[in-house]
């Protein structure tokens, strides 16, 4: 089974091999996601979690919990 690399709130950077995720998706290549809601990711599933430019926009609370959510879907 292939390695899972996550791009979180990728925008218009996104890659083909990777798993994008946005909340405003720019491409078929992008799914939804409101990072307030959870990752879509079982437990240890994934081998890197990108999030740049994501958790300025966040409140501390959510932040917090947004990165709980990396690290549980994290190997």
């Amino acid at each position: 089974m292939p390695e899972v690399m996550v791009n979180i709130g990728c925008g218009t950077v996104y890659h083909p091999e990777w798993l994008n995720l946005d909340v405003v998706p720019a491409s078929n290549l992008v799914r939804y996601l409101d990072v307030r809601k959870g990752l879509p990711l079982a437990d240890c599933e994934a081998v890197a979690c990108f999030s740049s430019h994501v958790i300025e926009h966040l409140s501390p609370a959510t932040a917090d919990a947004f990165l709980c959510e990396q690290r549980r879907v994290l190997k």
